[in-house]
């Protein structure tokens, strides 16, 4: 029963390809809008840690696919809402944000609140791929393609759909742009020009 989170609070999600930007923008919305951060993604590591299994892309892709195919497509979002209304009592946020949406399912379970808006992050090939060697959460530009092309199967209805849920999604923005913000006031002043414009 998430009938309170669906009255008080406004819910803010994020799809887009890996390294794409979600994240980032997301922690922007915690950081200056008092938002409450939520990641699909976190929940699968933490079910990959219970289950002594190794969390890379790859990995962790192969798992949220058997765990849709299993239990159902929107199964994690469900997951990870029966955490946000456990701690509800101990919300005093302005909002609710869910990263790394990655199926159609887990949209349509977030659709069942009214106060859902899907951002969806547009950012070019190239770009994700060198950001995610940078960072180290890839190895290469092969295992990026892999992780890539796995991302948006439209094939397989449990898989990763992040491109029906580009279409499904209520705000695009585009992140193209190479963000290296460390002063509060500088990343202050790119998230009103950017996600509040």
């Amino acid at each position: 029963n998430f009938e309170n989170i669906n009255d008080r609070l406004p819910i803010i999600g994020f799809t887009g390809a890996i390294g794409s930007g979600c994240t980032f923008h997301a922690k922007l919305l915690e950081e200056f809008k008092g938002y409450k951060y939520y990641s699909l993604s976190e929940l699968l590591h933490k079910i990959a840690k219970e289950n002594s299994f190794e969390g890379n892309i790859g990995n962790l892709q192969e798992m949220g696919d058997f765990i849709r195919r299993t239990n159902g497509n929107g199964f994690l979002a469900e997951k990870l809402f029966e955490n946000v209304n456990a701690e509800l009592h101990d919300i005093n946020a302005q909002g609710i944000i869910i990263d790394g949406v990655k199926n159609k399912g887990e949209v349509d379970f977030l659709r069942t609140f009214k106060g859902f808006y899907l951002f969806s992050m547009q950012t070019d090939k190239d770009i994700r791929c060198d950001r995610l060697v940078s960072m180290k959460k890839v190895e290469n530009k092969r295992e990026f393609e892999q992780a890539d092309n796995r991302d948006k199967d439209e094939k397989i209805k449990y898989g990763q759909q992040i491109t029906q849920c580009t279409y499904i999604s209520d705000i695009v923005i585009n992140n193209n742009e190479d963000i290296a913000i460390s002063r509060s006031a500088e990343k202050e002043e790119y998230f009103n020009n950017k996600i509040l414009a």
